[in-house]
């Protein structure tokens, strides 16, 4: 659930980034205070948005996440290292689609859903 969200708030934050920057731009001209801005200067609107925010917020516990996902398939935390690579990622993706242990592995006892017991009867 953790990283359905992360991916719906990672491809919706830089859109309202986009709106928001647009419209601090905008009344930057109309007060007069965009001529001291070239093309090479970069506004600070533009290095503190909402996606560089959300992404610092969540730095750790997506982290957290992806190395919980890897000891569920009975590999080592420090795997998740090997997405600073391009090869890398595409290799947790695999990893991340595998079906984890049913049984006990060296991380503990899986965490699979109780399925039995649903509310909808």
């Amino acid at each position: 659930m953790f990283s359905l969200v992360s991916m719906i708030m990672g491809f919706f934050m830089p859109m309202l980034d986009a709106f928001i920057i647009g419209f601090v731009e905008g009344v930057r001209e109309g007060m007069g205070l965009a001529e001291h801005i070239t093309p090479s200067t970069t506004s600070p609107a533009q290095l503190l948005t909402l996606t560089n925010a959300y992404l610092l917020v969540t730095l750790i516990p997506s982290i957290s996440v992806g190395v919980r996902r890897l000891h569920d398939i009975d590999k080592s935390g420090w795997w998740f290292l090997i997405t600073l690579t391009v090869i890398g990622i595409l290799l947790i993706i695999y990893w991340a689609c595998v079906v984890g242990d049913e049984d006990d592995n060296q991380y503990g006892p899986p965490v699979l859903p109780d399925l039995g017991s649903s509310n909808a009867e």
